[in-house]
């Protein structure tokens, strides 16, 4: 188990924006129906994605500004 904590300064991403699990396929970036998006590598996911190795995800709205965290 695994908690990642956002600073309040970006208050677009909900406490339950969006979910990372393992299963035997590989590692899936899941939106957990979030207003403003869930991306990965600048593309929005709808539902869920499998991640690879070097992946960005970017959470919110503001897709390449200070705005948006970006997990890499």
């Amino acid at each position: 188990s695994c908690v990642v904590l956002i600073p309040d300064r970006y208050s677009h991403v909900s406490r339950k924006h969006a979910s990372i699990r393992r299963d035997l396929d590989g590692i899936w970036l899941i939106d957990l129906g979030s207003t403003n998006r869930t991306y990965v590598n600048r593309q929005v996911i709808r539902d869920k994605q499998l991640l690879r190795h070097g992946d960005r995800i970017t959470l919110g709205s503001d897709l390449g500004s200070e705005k948006a965290p970006i997990l890499e």
